[in-house]
């Protein structure tokens, strides 16, 4: 695989010294967004979620022109003119040191608007406040979803403490009446860009949900940077009436696309 780091593409594997905090600890931060085939698309919007927390953590790093190094990664990758998966990453390798961007590229074909999720609660609740983060620290939820896609289903539902209702483990979560749009609200909550964008068009209200009122809501969706907005059809037993249409509208919005 191609990629960028300290300032030259590179191929292959990352080195990191076995006493560094990334390679004991999965200490650094990361962000996935979308290529869609002329620009990364809501950059900034992601650029100010990762700056953030490394500014809450007083982590050094030296940033890069991401623009310009994304397009370089792409291209270097032969996926200018095709959608692709970016993903940024700050490994830190020295406590006392200035960490640095790593960048790279993978090919990714976000799914159609009307392709739906099937989700389940997720064994115990989560109780990290580094959720509000994308910690490169992420075996909790890789764990959850591994175990949940072998299982079939495609994703987990994140509560807290409470059996409040957080997120996906790689997704904002969004139910509706029809109407109005309730997204969860919680302490630990990663901030979400695209849910963000949805804002701007959707009437979204923040409300505190418990596992067990999902089963009022007549809609539910999930919310990413890669695959946009999608219906989710079911979570564990209790189906929800699929309406595909909001995630179509929101397409070029989320996703920049207009196919």
């Amino acid at each position: 695989m191609t990629y960028w780091y300290k300032g030259a593409l590179h191929e292959g594997g990352v080195t990191l010294g076995v006493d560094s905090p990334a390679f004991r600890y999965g200490a650094g931060f990361f962000e996935t967004l979308l290529w869609n085939g002329a620009e990364p698309w809501l950059l900034d919007a992601h650029i100010a979620r990762l700056e953030g927390s490394l500014a809450r953590f007083s982590v050094d790093y030296q940033p890069c022109d991401y623009p310009a190094v994304i397009a370089h990664v792409v291209e270097a990758c032969g996926l200018r003119d095709t959608t692709a998966r970016i993903n940024i990453l700050v490994p830190i390798e020295d406590a006392d040191a200035a960490a640095s961007p790593l960048v790279l590229a993978a090919p990714w074909t976000p799914p159609h608007p009307d392709a739906t999720r099937t989700l389940r609660l997720a064994s115990q609740p989560a109780q990290s406040p580094l959720g509000m983060h994308k910690s490169m620290n992420y075996l909790g939820n890789w764990l959850e979803r591994r175990a949940a896609l072998r299982d079939g289903y495609d994703d987990v539902v994140v509560t807290l403490p409470g059996n409040i209702v957080l997120e996906t483990t790689t997704a904002a979560l969004l139910f509706s009446d029809g109407t109005n749009y309730c997204a969860p609200a919680g302490l630990t909550r990663l901030r979400s860009t695209t849910l963000d964008a949805a804002r701007t068009v959707l009437p979204v209200h923040d409300c505190t949900i418990r596992v067990a009122e999902l089963f009022s809501f007549r809609h539910a969706y999930m919310l990413n940077a890669l695959v946009g907005m999608l219906p989710v059809r079911a979570i564990g037993t209790h189906a929800y009436d699929v309406d595909a249409a909001p995630c179509a509208r929101l397409r070029p919005l989320l996703l920049g696309l207009h196919d």
